[in-house]
């Protein structure tokens, strides 16, 4: 419904207005609605854009701007997903899920396990040979977001000898590359 219509309907009982369109009361009540329905129209696309599930480019870029870490996604849906793992983060948000969605949200694919009461924090990063790179700034955002009284113990997977052969290398191939490009699966 329109802000006219809501508007006639309003002031119809009171009979002081004439309703038609045609009329000076009615061509005004048409023009206050009108600008009525522009400024709800405003206003609903910048709700639109300050909720993370509804914002596009522009809004994830604003609350982007607003985060000291900025999430590193490619797509919309991952963009919203960091920031929500962003904006989840809290006092209490310390059990190892919770920290690994915050550090997903920043851009570092990392699983945190326990290693028992009072004991380090164990990082994985599955799918990743060798270290996430670049490794400085992802070592930055997990030593930043993580606490600071826990021990933090970095786990990599590197290649072994059976993938190596697996992949057919030669001596020769595997001598032309670097130790971290043999280790990191660097092919």
């Amino acid at each position: 419904m329109a802000y006219a219509d809501y508007l006639r309907r309003l002031l119809h009982p009171l009979r002081v207005y004439a309703m038609a369109e045609d009329s000076f009361s009615g061509a005004e009540l048409e023009a206050i609605g009108t600008a009525m329905d522009e400024v709800f129209a405003e206003r609903a696309e910048q709700l639109r854009q300050t909720l993370i599930p509804t914002a596009t480019e522009e809004g994830l870029a604003l609350w982007e701007q607003l985060m000291h870490y900025a999430p590193v996604s490619a797509t919309m849906e991952d963009r919203r997903k960091a920031l929500a793992a962003l904006m989840a983060i809290s006092w209490d948000g310390f059990t190892p899920a919770a920290l690994s969605a915050a550090v997903l949200g920043c851009g570092v694919n990392c699983t945190i396990t326990e290693t028992g009461p009072c004991a380090p924090l164990e990082l994985r990063f599955p799918g990743i040979y060798g270290r996430p790179q670049p490794w400085s700034r992802a070592k930055w955002i997990l030593e930043s977001l993580l606490p600071a009284h826990l021990e933090l113990i970095y786990l990599f997977r590197w290649i072994t000898w059976a993938q190596t052969h697996e992949k057919k290398l030669t001596w020769g191939q595997v001598s032309q590359k670097t130790w971290y490009q043999w280790m990191s699966n660097q092919v």
